[in-house]
């Protein structure tokens, strides 16, 4: 048996048939970074207004943020991405701009730090919280799930806080242990210099679903469609969860930084990126619908103290 963590990471991942390695992620999924928009070119405007100079992007993606910022050769764009073949492409696409470089890592820090779309897809394990016990589940070589019993303090207040701060009356629940993203907050700490800006699903205290029979928080999408056999077929699908934005900023507090504003994605674009006006008939109004984009997406911006 191998844990869940273990099985999104060569499902995403692997360098041969992961997921992330061999799609075009445009075919599969829509967010505020896929769309074709002027979501970039005012989160540009946002840049030039806080007066940065330096900007990273973890995850590029399409990159559509750096075409935005081809004409911006004032301002240095350094896009980290872990695939080598993601990189090696855009490094190509992208050769004639001295201002934009990709990169597979960095020790430099930046002014501004945007991480879009990167932790709801981040490998964790899955646990379910009964009878005051945590058990840990375990994917089976055939893809089914096992169930493992754990004693661990920490999951056990975590699972017991997550009770009771979304009154959660099932006796049975199963939630994601998020202290994996621990280590991608530490790295994001050391690099930024001003603001950090996580955008991503999730909400601050993600309301976690009542286990009917092996339902997860983890879920699998493809070509814009939801499967339910996200243990099956490495490879073939995304994997992604709603990110618990009180976790991470409580992770990033304890390494001595704060939190400068939580907010849906629609009230970020309004009050930060001040977006008042949209063409009713583009995919913009999808970046503003409470029933689409805007209220799914939630923004954290971070600071160092």
């Amino acid at each position: 048996m191998e844990s869940l963590s273990e099985y999104m990471e060569r499902a995403l991942f692997n360098s041969i048939y992961g997921f992330y390695e061999n799609e075009s992620l445009e075919d599969h999924f829509i967010t505020p970074s896929t769309l074709k928009t002027r979501y970039h070119e005012f989160l540009i405007k946002w840049i030039i207004k806080n007066n940065f100079r330096s900007i990273l992007e973890l995850g590029p993606g399409s990159a559509r943020f750096a075409s935005a910022l081809k004409t911006y050769s004032d301002l240095s764009y350094l896009g980290v991405d872990r695939s080598k073949n993601t990189i090696n492409r855009l490094k190509e696409q992208f050769k004639e701009y001295s201002h934009v470089s990709f990169s597979n890592d960095t020790v430099d820090s930046y002014d501004c730090i945007f991480v879009q779309e990167i932790f709801d897809c981040c490998p964790v394990n899955i646990c379910e919280y009964f009878d005051d016990k945590i058990f840990e589940w375990m994917r089976d070589s055939d893809g089914s799930i096992k169930k493992s019993q754990l004693t661990n303090s920490r999951l056990e207040e975590y699972a017991k806080r997550l009770k009771k701060s979304r009154s959660i009356s099932e006796e049975s629940f199963c939630f994601v242990d998020v202290e994996p993203h621990q280590h991608l907050i530490t790295w994001l700490f050391k690099r930024t210099r001003q603001y950090c800006v996580i955008v991503d699903y999730g909400q601050q205290e993600p309301q976690y679903s009542q286990l009917l029979g092996n339902h997860s928080p983890v879920r699998a999408f493809r070509n814009h469609q939801l499967f339910h056999n996200q243990w099956n077929n490495p490879g073939q699908y995304d994997l992604t969860y709603d990110v618990n934005f009180t976790n991470l900023s409580e992770q990033w507090i304890a390494l001595g930084g704060r939190v400068n504003y939580f907010a849906s994605l629609a009230e970020f674009l309004i009050e930060k990126l001040d977006w008042h006006q949209i063409d009713p008939f583009s995919q913009e109004r999808m970046l503003f619908d409470p029933r689409q984009l805007g209220s799914v997406f939630s923004v954290l911006i971070l600071s160092k103290a």
